[in-house]
């Protein structure tokens, strides 16, 4: 596989990753297994101060899912 067919693809169900398999074989497909990634719940969620920039935090529970998709990822470029 060369560099440009390198892909990293996340859906949220583990079902989806087989679907999507079945049809780009050139990519890693992985499941989520649910949000990794919310909005902070007494904040807006954006910095309407800062051009609109986004905040975003990891779900604390999550980070495990979080240290495996940096894992796949440097393995997929490594590869």
């Amino acid at each position: 596989m060369s560099n440009q067919e390198k892909l990293l693809i996340i859906v949220e169900s583990p079902s989806k990753t087989k679907t999507i398999s079945k049809y780009i074989d050139h990519a890693k497909v992985i499941a989520s297994i649910g949000h990794f990634k919310d909005l902070p719940k007494k904040e807006l969620g954006i910095d309407i101060k800062n051009d609109f920039a986004m905040n975003i935090q990891t779900i604390a529970d999550r980070k495990k899912f979080i240290t495996e998709l940096k894992n796949e990822t440097k393995m997929l470029i490594e590869s």
